[in-house]
C-alpha cells in the first residue's frame, strides 16, 4: 500500500509541471512565430528571391545603360523591351528573362537620370 501512496504523491507533485510543459509545448512555438522571432521557410525564400531580383535588376540596368545612355527618355514599351533584352543573365538561355527582373530593371531605367 505504501508503494501506491508513494506513486500517487509523486504524481500529484508532478502534475503542475506536466501541465506547464504541455502549455509551453503548444503555446511556445505559436508565440515565437507570432512575435516574429522565428524565420519561416516561406519568409526566407521570399527575402532571398527579392534580393536576387534586386541584384539582377541592377546588373540589367547597368548593361542596358551601356547600350542606351538615355533610357529614361524612352517610352514604356521601348524601355521594357530594352530591359527584357538585358534581363537575361549569363548562363541563361536567350529569351528566358525573369519577368520580375525585367520589371525591376525597367523601373530602374526609368528612375535613372538622363545622361548629359
Amino acid at each position: 500500500m505504501s508503494l501506491i501512496k508513494n506513486v500517487q504523491e509523486t504524481w500529484k507533485a508532478w502534475v503542475p509541471f506536466m501541465k506547464g510543459l504541455a502549455v509551453g509545448v503548444i503555446a511556445g512555438p505559436i508565440i515565437f512565430l507570432w512575435l516574429g522571432w522565428g524565420v519561416t521557410t516561406s519568409a526566407m525564400n521570399g527575402q532571398v528571391r527579392a534580393s536576387l531580383v534586386k541584384s539582377e535588376a541592377v546588373i540589367c540596368a547597368a548593361r542596358a545603360l551601356m547600350e542606351n545612355k538615355d533610357a529614361a527618355k524612352l517610352e514604356y514599351g521601348a524601355r521594357s523591351k530594352l530591359a527584357e533584352k538585358w534581363a537575361v543573365m549569363p548562363g541563361q538561355k536567350a529569351g528566358t528573362a525573369d519577368s520580375d527582373v525585367s520589371y525591376a530593371c525597367a523601373t530602374l531605367l526609368e528612375e535613372t537620370p538622363a545622361a548629359s
